[in-house]
């Protein structure tokens, strides 16, 4: 395992968030447990006997108990119970987090609602909920489209339902995969006036990034026809939505359905045209220039995971390449892996 230091800190740090539930690491222990081990180490360099050995043992238990304290700090997402499948009073107010593009059977969002209610009484705070408006106007649809940001604090009301339980073998449990998630359910409301934007305080950086989204969605359904379009969205957006069935089972026939599925194929088409547009500039900024690009492509497919980790092995490999560094896929795989456990 020398060849692959990354995937040893890897290992350590999964090991770290597994033992999390025994070991119920906090803040305090934490720090203590950092403040002895680094005590230990400093110890450690003015001894010669065993120096090494106790050194790496140090770095083990540090990454470990890293590993511990993310697990810790992860938030712990407030859910409504499980027992209440249906509520047609039911009203939620809080922020939105994002917006998705645009259906033609309306809107949806991710809330994360400060408070709900149903019948008028509180039932649950900090509560993350996807909303949708189905309303029939689509005056009224595209208004709401084209005036609600990430960061909006809004109102909606209307019916709320759990996501769908598996009711045979083998079946998709949407309700686990929302609760995976954070999201306790979905409200739905069809009519417009039940949505209000309450303040327009917005979060830039997101923001942007759906405003980038949005310019690309509308100029690809402007300039193409609706089945070139929802293949060019499925590439561009990771937006799969708007493909019919008939397209899907003829990639599937074809044995080419990973096309659609914005992974480690398209990130290095990304990389190959920008690579080739600046083939004339030297080095540095060729590379900089992919990085850049990269980033941009992570932005705008929404951080799917797979982009996210094929984005992050590709950073690694230019920043090798531009070192003149050799590169390892394995470690790289791994600290993709890593970054995705820190963040998430």
């Amino acid at each position: 395992m020398k060849d692959y230091p990354v995937i040893k800190v890897t290992l350590l740090f999964i090991c770290g968030i597994l033992l999390q539930p025994l070991l119920k690491i906090n803040l305090i222990l934490f720090s203590v447990s950092a403040l002895l081990i680094i005590i230990l180490l400093i110890f450690s360099f003015k001894t010669l006997k065993n120096r090494d050995l106790i050194i790496s043992f140090c770095l083990l238990l540090l990454v470990v108990l890293l590993g511990c304290f993310r697990a810790s700090v992860v938030n712990k997402n407030s859910f409504l119970s499980e027992n209440l499948h249906k509520i047609k009073n039911f009203a939620a107010y809080g922020t939105i987090t994002r917006i998705e593009l645009k259906k033609d059977n309306g809107i949806e969002f991710r809330l994360y609602a400060d408070s709900v209610l149903a019948n008028n009484k509180v039932i649950g705070k900090n509560i993350n909920l996807i909303g949708k408006i189905r309303e029939e106007d689509k005056i009224k649809t595209d208004s709401i489209y084209n005036s609600i940001y990430p960061g909006n604090f809004v109102s909606i009301k209307g019916t709320y339902s759990k996501g769908k339980e598996i009711r045979n073998p083998g079946e998709f449990d949407y309700d686990e995969y929302l609760r995976e998630k954070g999201i306790s359910g979905i409200i739905i409301t069809y009519d417009a006036d039940d949505f209000k934007i309450l303040t327009k305080k917005t979060e830039y950086f997101r923001n942007a990034i759906f405003q980038v989204r949005k310019s690309i969605n509308n100029n690809i359904v402007k300039l193409q026809n609706e089945q070139t379009a929802s293949l060019l969205k499925s590439l561009l957006l990771a937006d799969r939505s708007d493909i019919d069935s008939e397209t899907k089972t003829e990639f599937i026939n074809s044995g080419v359905i990973h096309v659609l599925a914005v992974s480690g194929l398209h990130t290095g088409f990304i990389i190959l045209f920008l690579l080739l547009i600046f083939g004339r500039f030297n080095i540095y900024f060729r590379s900089f220039a992919a990085i850049i690009g990269l980033l941009a492509f992570m932005c705008i497919t929404g951080l799917p995971v797979s982009v996210f980790r094929a984005s992050v092995m590709a950073i690694v490999i230019i920043v090798a390449f531009m070192l003149n560094r050799s590169t390892n896929l394995f470690n790289s795989l791994a600290l993709a892996a890593l970054i995705i456990l820190i963040v998430n």
